[in-house]
Formats: C-alpha cells, structure tokens, sequence
C-alpha cells in the first residue's frame, strides 16, 4: 500500500478548468511568513506572492536573521509588514505575533507559508474558494510537494497515508474523481490557509512547544473545537527541505520530545492520564530507538523531563480546553 499512499493525483489543465470555481468577493487573507537566514529562498517564497489582479497582506516575522534577510525584503518588497525579532522566537511564538496581527486586521484568512515553501497567488485564492464551499473546516492545505512538483513531501506523504487519510487514498485508489477537500488527521503547517473563525476559536500556537509538534497539537484543539482539517488535491504548493544531514544527538532528543511526546500528552481529544501514558510510551519506544543508535544513555532524560513538565502540559491543556484566541495577546 506503500507506493499508492505516496502518490499525487495530477489533473489535467482540461480537469482543473471543469472544477474551476466563480469567484465571489475577493477575501482578505494574510500571509504570514517566519524567517531566520532564509534569504535564499525569498525570491520564490515572496515573489510569487505578487500579481496584477490580486494583492495579498504579507506579514514577515523575522527570528534574528543573521544574512541580512530583513534588509533584502526592505530592499525589494518594501510594502511588505516586516516584523523583526532581536532573539529567535522559534516557530510557533513568531507565528502567533503575525496571527495577532493578521485578526487585528480583519483578514479573512491567514496563509501560514514557510521560508523554505512557495505557492503560486492565485492557488491560494483556490483554497479560499475550496473553503467557501466548505466553511466546516478551520486549516485546508494544498498537496505539499518537493521542489520537482511531481514528488510529495516526504512528511506530507506520510500525513495523506491510509491512516491519516484514508477516504483520499481510498479514491485514489479507485481510480474514482477526488473530491475539493478530504480530512486529515495531521498535515505539516508549511502550508496551511487558516479560517478567521479557527483563529478565534483556537488562537495560536501553544508556547510550551519549542519546536516541532506545535502544528500537530494545534489540529488536535481544532479537532476539540468542533473544526476539521482537509487536504485540497487540486492545489498543489513546494516544501524546498532540501538536503538533509544527520541529525545529532541533541537535535533528536529535542525533535521526539517535542514532536512525539509533547504532541500526546497534550491532546485535549483524550483524558489527561491517557493522553499522558499514551505520549510515554511513545517516547519511550523512540528513547530505545535512540539509544542503539548513538549508543548512549542521555535520551532517558527526554522521560524524566516528561514528568517534570507535567504542570506546563496540565495547564496548556485547561487553556485549549476553553474556546478563544489563545496566545495571541
């Protein structure tokens, strides 16, 4: 079932204009863009932001960049809100400055776009469109794709497999016609078109969460809320990751913490002690993984620092518990 579940369906330009919608009002949407030494993908990141019919509020929130990043977006996309950091905020906390600014706008929308990710401008009108269609979800993402656009992301195809989403892979399977919008249990925040009421509702993204696995854990409290998240199969977008090295030591036992444990136990779709046991568990199979691998005992401190945070993860999980724009003040 493998090779199928990493498969993109590809439609015809002659498919993609019979499932074209009108357009209503043009929306409001907000892109948001987190930088730290990004400038070498700003060209195609920003860039293709731009057009003659249609404009879009672009919002940077700049981590600390160090390769003059912030002085090129000042230089060739002046209009560009450009918010400046003196520390690397990381991801989510960066992120949530831009979704304070983008609600107190009134956007419509926010459009969270990676530095290392790009989208055509009007693809992300499409998703707005899918969404008017389907206003029942909160986060839509187009299929997230290697820089050959006929290649899936390797994380986004793990997210479109029979598990995550199986009423996808079951079409597709079938050879039947694919819907605008399928559900998904997880989906990579790279790209993600997020509904004015999913940030009023959920806010932004929880702080306890470093790096890595605050996306995951936003979805989960969509999910709490009454709200879903879809993947558009007509819209495609690029995830640049690159290369790849090994990771250390140290970046694994930050990246299972945080993307596999934190995730878990802080799901407010199960019971506290459940969601806990059922993070440990995890946490502990990666920690015997990581120890065969680096022939070392320090990923046994990832469990005790499980323990030690459970005050910071009870109370992250009586906040999402409650309706409103979390972490956006």
């Amino acid at each position: 079932m493998r090779p199928t579940e990493a498969k993109i369906y590809d439609p015809s330009p002659e498919t993609q204009r019979m499932h074209k919608k009108p357009e209503a009002t043009t929306p409001k949407i907000s892109v948001i863009i987190v930088t730290h030494n990004g400038r070498k993908w700003l060209d195609k990141c920003i860039g293709k932001l731009y057009g003659k019919d249609k404009h879009l509020d672009i919002i940077v929130v700049d981590n600390a960049s160090s390769d003059s990043t912030p002085e090129t977006i000042r230089e060739k996309w002046p209009e560009v809100n450009l918010i400046e950091s003196d520390q690397n905020l990381g991801f989510g906390r960066a992120n949530n400055i831009g979704l304070k600014h983008a609600l107190d706008s009134g956007c419509d929308y926010a459009y969270l776009l990676n530095q290392d990710a790009w989208i055509e401008l009007h693809d992300i009108f499409r998703l707005a469109s899918i969404h008017a269609n389907h206003p029942d979800y909160g986060v839509l993402s187009p299929m997230q794709m290697q820089a050959d656009l006929s290649t899936p992301d390797t994380n986004f195809a793990r997210c479109t497999s029979s598990e995550n989403c199986p009423n996808y892979i079951a079409d597709l399977s079938a050879g039947e016609k694919l819907d605008e919008v399928y559900d998904v249990n997880k989906v990579m925040a790279a790209h993600w078109l997020v509904s004015q009421k999913a940030i009023r509702d959920i806010g932004g993204f929880a702080p306890i969460f470093t790096h890595y696995g605050e996306d995951y854990n936003f979805l989960d409290r969509l999910s709490f809320h009454g709200l879903k998240a879809g993947i558009c199969p007509w819209v495609k977008a690029v995830h640049d990751r690159g290369e790849r090295t090994d990771e250390t030591l140290h970046h694994a036992l930050n990246r299972s913490y945080n993307s596999i444990f934190l995730p878990l136990a802080c799901d407010i779709t199960r019971p506290a002690s459940k969601a806990f046991i059922h993070g440990l568990r995890a946490l502990g199979r990666e920690s015997l993984r990581q120890m065969r691998k680096y022939m070392s005992l320090r990923p046994l401190t990832t469990i005790l620092k499980s323990f030690t945070d459970i005050g910071s993860i009870s109370a992250t999980r009586r906040e999402t518990k409650i309706r409103g724009p979390h972490y956006l003040q």
